[in-house]
């Protein structure tokens, strides 16, 4: 097998993102049921906003407001806060944004008992701060008190008549408590609320936040890093916290030293021939700063490759993205990829493996270890991927993916634009308007040409929904999507997901280049009669070829051989013809597979036709030629008892099998040639039907051939 050369380089490029300590953890945040204590009269009312004048109920900010004693919080210690009535708190003198849907997204040092915007006061509503204890054990509450939901969405109806909950700051240990109290349903229907609640430091991987979705929240656990709408709950009439529910995060005593391998941002099929660059994010998990840390990424497999980069700072609770040099896959098959650090005080996190398949022409932006996930994007938008070619390519095609059924039959549409370091630039090509097909969403390209780096877009039209499965990453990998509304007119936007949660989902799409192909393949057509594909090719030089294959494939990905044709070995002109003959509904794609004497492999561009209707019964059978055995397919419009007879070319029984019953749709029948020990030539077989509706039988005749 052809190895890449070991290469080992020197030069190194990482950027920080954070320079403080985080010393809380999901392993040691609890929960539990306790007593809801309201405050009274005591303390302090908080009735003043930020600017000075009134507080007020719906996304208004306090005044600085006093904690008391000293917090350590995040490395800084913090002696003051300031409120917000979307139902958090941000420690310091900065007030927070007022407009903050999702607060935890992208403020710094926030807890929030509550992230939401649709928080307003009712006719008692009080915002209350008190702090009690002997010094060295105060414990400042902070109360949240006769709030309301709100929406500004036409048509919605209240959840909830009346909240209430305290948010404890405790000095010495910096503990943090979150206590529901009193959470009063109004019994009206309505949407879903989903939100954050949790504590978070300078990014969202210094984040501990309560996940889950039990009716009383009783049952929910904590997570440490933010992973996209998963770690997210409910908040409704029937999802809220039981009376006294009690969220405790501890401070954990970290270890000395721990470097953690947080992401390895791949991609799941790369293309041969066209460099490749892996990332990761390294995170020191320890108390201690890390000096001169080897971080190395190992490629074996198919390809083999090493790079080794050098961090020489990273503070404690800092993360930092590893570029790696880029390399170039040769082989086709599978890479492993490890992304790995010295062992440490935490062996558990100190590796990431992932796997990386290198083909013939095709890029993938998959992970391959995150799963779709559901559509969340909005209608009227146009989405854009960065493709990282290096190179002049010629697109084959394009595919993109759909997880839902509700969504087959909505429009959509893909482009390819040229690249710009802004986003995308000019468009080189966009397809006509297309319907969504569940799981593969394929669409051929005519032969677009690109030179290095491009986008594809994909355009979700104007109308209610949005059909094009996302996948979740977190952090989501900077500088790669863009989305921009309304379409076509819209500014492109970056989607970023590390320090601030633009979006933690991204769109993904399979690009499929078209190989170059020898000059030896001069035609290649397919047409279609009935239920029939007819394919033609002519061939110029066959002198360096050593066959041909014939591939077949129900979803433009997974590929089936129908027949095998050794060359001529001339160099003159040939001409090939071949029937693929009693096809079922649905498109069916086709390629050739030109195989040389050296080895080498090339591809046809893909033809396909599309079969919309089919006769009572479509029969077919491969591979054929058939060596050791031959599959025979046929559809059933009824059920049926079903019988299979074999017989020389000249009608002569070699053995009938035993009937079966078998229901309608798609079946089939497994013919062991093989063990019939029959010599190379043409045979027949025959399917008797018998159905069980009408009662009548009816023959279907086949030519198979074996070969030995």
């Amino acid at each position: 097998m052809k190895k890449l050369l070991l290469a080992i380089t020197s030069y190194f490029l990482f950027i920080p993102i954070i320079k403080a300590q985080f010393s809380y953890t999901a392993a040691s945040a609890s929960s539990s049921l306790q007593t809801y204590t309201d405050l009274g009269t005591s303390g302090n009312a908080i009735t003043t906003n930020f600017s000075g004048t009134t507080m007020g109920y719906y996304r208004n900010i306090s005044s600085i407001q006093d904690i008391g004693f000293s917090f350590n919080f995040n490395g800084t210690n913090y002696s003051q806060f300031v409120l917000s009535s979307a139902g958090f708190i941000k420690l310091g003198i900065t007030a927070p944004s007022s407009t903050l849907t999702n607060p935890f997204s992208s403020e710094t040092n926030v807890i929030y008992p509550i992230s939401i915007s649709g928080l307003k006061a009712g006719s008692t509503a009080e915002y209350r701060v008190y702090t009690a204890g002997d010094i060295g054990a105060r414990i400042c509450t902070i109360q949240f008190k006769g709030l309301t939901d709100t929406s500004t969405t036409v048509g919605y109806v209240k959840q909830f008549s009346s909240l209430e909950y305290q948010l404890k700051l405790y000095e010495s240990s910096n503990k943090v408590e979150f206590v529901y109290g009193n959470f009063v349903p109004t019994g009206n229907t309505g949407a879903n609320y989903v939100f954050a609640n949790g504590i978070k430091g300078n990014d969202l991987l210094s984040f501990v936040n309560s996940s889950g979705r039990s009716a009383n929240w009783v049952s929910d656990n904590f997570v440490d890093t933010f992973a996209g709408s998963q770690v997210l709950k409910y908040l409704n009439g029937k999802y809220f916290p039981a009376a006294g529910l009690t969220y405790t995060f501890n401070t954990s005593i970290l270890p000395a030293n721990d470097a953690k391998v947080q992401i390895v941002y791949t991609l799941s099929k790369i293309a041969v021939n066209n460099p490749h660059q892996i990332k990761a994010i390294v995170r020191n998990n320890g108390a201690n700063p890390m000096i001169n840390l080897p971080v190395t990424l190992s490629v074996s497999g198919a390809n083999e490759f090493t790079d080794v980069q050098n961090i020489s700072s990273l503070a404690p609770s800092s993360t930092t993205i590893v570029t790696f040099a880029s390399y170039t896959p040769v082989n086709v098959g599978d890479n492993i990829i490890s992304v790995s650090v010295l062992a440490d005080d935490v062996l558990a996190n100190n590796e990431i493996v992932r796997t990386e398949t290198a083909t013939t022409g095709t890029i993938s932006y998959t992970s391959g270890y995150n799963k779709l996930s559901a559509i969340n994007y909005s209608a009227g938008e146009d989405a854009a991927i960065l493709i990282e070619n290096t190179g002049k390519k010629i697109i084959d095609s394009i595919k993109t993916y759909t997880s839902s059924s509700n969504y087959v039959g909505k429009q959509f549409l893909v482009a390819i634009y040229s690249y710009s370091a802004t986003g995308p630039g000019s468009v080189l090509w966009k397809s006509d308007s297309l319907h969504v097909e569940l799981n593969y969403n394929y669409i051929p390209v005519p032969g677009v040409i690109v030179n290095g780096k491009y986008f594809v877009v994909i355009t979700q039209p104007a109308v209610t929904g949005s059909y094009i499965t996302t996948e979740t990453e977190f952090p989501l990998r900077d500088s790669i999507y863009y989305v921009r509304s309304p379409v076509n007119t819209g500014k492109w936007a970056i989607e970023r997901g590390l320090t601030t949660l633009s979006s933690s989902t991204k769109y993904v799409a399979d690009v499929l280049y078209t190989t170059t192909l020898p000059i030896k393949l001069s035609d290649f057509t397919v047409s279609k009669q009935a239920q029939n594909a007819t394919l033609h090719f002519s061939t110029g030089n066959e002198e360096t070829l050593s066959k041909i294959e014939i591939e077949r494939s129900a979803n433009g990905t997974d590929w089936d051989k129908l027949i095998s044709l050794d060359a001529k070995g001339n160099a003159t002109a040939n001409k090939y013809q071949h029937t693929d003959a009693g096809l079922s509904i649905g498109k069916w794609y086709y390629r050739l597979k030109m195989i040389e004497k050296d080895g080498i492999v090339t591809f046809s561009k893909v033809l396909n036709i599309e079969v919309t209707t089919t006769s009572a019964y479509a029969v077919n059978n491969y591979p054929n030629p058939a060596k050791t055995n031959t599959i025979v397919y046929y559809s059933l419009a009824n059920n049926a008892t079903v019988s299979l007879a074999l017989y020389t070319i000249e009608g002569k029984p070699i053995k009938t099998f035993a009937p079966i019953y078998q229901y309608a749709g798609s079946n089939k029948f497994d013919l062991n040639v093989a063990d019939l020990s029959l010599p190379s030539g043409e045979y027949l077989y025959k399917l008797l039907v018998t159905d069980a509706k009408t009662n009548t039988t009816t023959t279907y005749s086949k030519k198979l051939s074996v070969v030995r």
